[in-house]
């Protein structure tokens, strides 16, 4: 029981810190603060007990380009005279994602001795899972949608009444989408590498949870299911696991695979018929699949809406190509785009420049070196992450450090997967 319970408050304690949110009666204060000031004080303790305020040089590199970024944009504000500080603040804001991830490491290694990439992914994607669970919940029990809309801030309850997107307890639009995506990409690591039958058939499942449901909450996870994808292709099958599958019992858990899925698949069509909140959610969250077979192009009204009006957004002069205009937000309206665009590569263009820009772009560059360099054996890995940040930017200005962090405090002892009966849910550790 006690092990449950641990269990469970970890996975509040991941939402809090990898969704966060802000209730009604205190709406200056989000739980991604709080779970940094918890990390911190795990910190402060940890030092005094090796009475050493050592941290890891390898991080250095990226406090270092972090505060270069920070200070490129705080300059492109002086400079145009604006009040826009959403970037010059980003050091302050990396060292907060850094102090809740602390708080979540520090937390796997007292229950598990160690918080490897494996246990990290395990968790996050059950946690996703949750919050998808509770977005169908939401959007199909109006007294928890109540609740919900009441005692947190910034849900829009206009906006959900008219579109059929889903949301989860801080899980919404786009920035859960491209946290789902890096997940999606955490739970194939752990579905290609797994020596578990039932962890990995759990994973699958997970996946598709979050697949599935997550288009509904934010169409950008179509991302972390192709990349996912390419990286289960691309990954290499050991002549061992062959020979393991083809056997009785290996055959017996494909099956069992196959039944979990034929039952998702079906659980899925009676929803999709009988719950018209789940109907219309479905349609906005494949409407790129469903007009690719309707009409035989992939396209969403979104990805329309940026081809039609990319030729018209980018810089027209060359003070603001270099440095910037300083602008994030529509300076007479800040619930508006700059420039009336969202796409997160003109959006650093106008506000920093592409100095700015391309100085945010090395510091996840050196954030991906860092890893490839502990974990040489999953540059793969890594690599393809680094291209989960790139396509997103396409669309959205929002970033994953929040995701690096984890890895990046990570221990980067060898990955071991393996089962003890002794540990719920089958975690790795």
């Amino acid at each position: 029981m006690i092990r449950i319970i641990s269990v469970i408050l970890l996975i509040i304690v991941c939402s809090l810190y990898y969704f966060p949110i802000s209730l009604q009666v205190l709406p200056s204060v989000n739980s991604k603060m709080i779970v940094a000031l918890m990390g911190l004080l795990f910190f402060c303790w940890e030092r005094m007990k090796r009475k050493s305020l050592s941290i890891r040089k390898d991080l250095f590199p990226i406090l270092f380009i972090g505060l270069i970024f920070s200070l490129s944009s705080y300059f492109s504000v002086v400079y145009n005279s604006t009040d826009d500080m959403v970037y010059a603040t980003y050091f302050i804001s990396m060292c907060v994602w850094l102090g809740g991830a602390y708080c979540v490491i520090y937390i796997l290694r007292l229950m598990y001795g160690e918080a490897s990439l494996s246990m990290i992914f395990l968790y996050l994607g059950i946690m996703c899972a949750g919050q998808c669970v509770i977005a169908v919940m939401i959007d199909n029990i109006p007294i928890l949608r109540n609740v919900v809309d009441s005692t947190i801030t910034g849900i829009d309850s206009e906006y959900f009444k008219k579109n059929p997107r889903l949301y989860g307890i801080g899980a919404s639009f786009d920035s859960a989408g491209i946290r789902f995506s890096c997940v999606l990409l955490g739970l194939a690591y752990i579905i290609k590498g797994s020596v578990s039958r039932v962890r990995r058939n759990f994973c699958i499942l997970l996946f598709l949870i979050i697949g599935v449901v997550g288009n509904m909450i934010s169409r950008t996870t179509v991302v972390g299911i192709a990349v996912a994808c390419i990286y289960l292709l691309l990954s290499s099958v050991s002549l061992h696991k062959v020979i393991i599958l083809v056997t009785a019992k290996g055959l017996l858990w494909s099956m069992v695979v196959c039944v979990i899925v034929v039952m998702f698949y079906y659980a899925g069509i009676y929803m999709y018929n009988t719950m018209p909140g789940v109907h219309a959610a479905f349609d906005y969250g494949f409407e790129g699949f469903i007009n690719l077979v309707e009409n035989g192009t992939f396209s969403t009204h979104s990805s329309d809406l940026l081809l039609s009006h990319i030729g018209d957004i980018w810089p027209d002069n060359a003070k603001t190509w270099i440095i910037g205009d300083g602008y994030f937000a529509d300076p007479y309206d800040p619930k508006k785009f700059y420039m009336g665009t969202d796409m997160g590569y003109v959006r650093f263009f106008f506000y920093c420049g592409v100095i700015g820009f391309f100085i945010f772009l090395t510091y996840f560059v050196c954030c991906t070196y860092i890893l490839c360099k502990r974990w040489h054996k999953l540059t793969m890995l890594f690599m393809l992450l680094l291209v989960i940040q790139f396509i997103v930017w396409i669309k959205i200005p929002t970033d994953i450090f929040c995701f690096y962090a984890l890895l990046l405090l990570a221990d980067n002892n060898k990955e071991r997967v393996y089962d003890t009966k002794e540990n719920t849910l089958l975690l790795a550790q």
